[in-house]
Parts: C-alpha cells; structure tokens; sequence
C-alpha cells in the first residue's frame, strides 16, 4: 500500500504529498509508523501520520542521521536523531 494510501484511509484527507507532480514515481512505499522515543523509554508517537527511517550516516557517538516523511506536507526532512529512538529502517539489495 503507498503512502498516502494508507494515509488517505487512515486520515480522510489527502493531504500535500499526493498532490505534488512527483507523486508515486519512484515505487517507494511505506507505512507511517512513527518511532519510539528514547525518553519515557518505549513510549510511540506519529504512528499513522509519520515515517521515520535510519540511514546508514552517523552523527556523533550518540546520534545518527534519520529521514522523516508526513502526511501534512511533501517533504522529506533530514536531521540527527539519538541512536537509541526506535525507528523503521528499509533494507535495500544490491
């Protein structure tokens, strides 16, 4: 199921992804399962409105870069996120 599928179902609304020229042509898909937060340990937040993903560039001794997509707009943030937050990672085959 694409994203704005599921987020479609789960949501309502389109919302700004689906309405970009871009939209589906890379054959990504993924499921907005939001993360869990290092702080109350094991605690989930923005499962259903947000992706987020590790990738495999480190930060610091602590932190480690992450990708994060929403329903609410068309953008794919990059930021540095503590290595201990719990996100989705996406395995891709050589």
């Amino acid at each position: 199921m694409r994203v704005a599928n599921y987020l479609i179902l789960s949501y309502g609304k389109k919302g700004r992804l689906r309405s970009q020229s871009g939209f589906n042509t890379s054959g990504f898909n993924a499921l907005p399962g939001g993360y869990r937060k290092t702080f109350p340990l094991g605690s989930y937040y923005y499962a259903g409105s947000q992706a987020l993903f590790w990738t495999a560039t480190g930060y610091t001794n602590n932190t480690a870069v992450g990708r994060k997509i929403g329903y609410d707009n068309s953008d794919v943030y990059r930021y540095h996120y503590d290595k201990n937050s719990g996100f989705s990672v996406r395995c891709v085959k050589d």
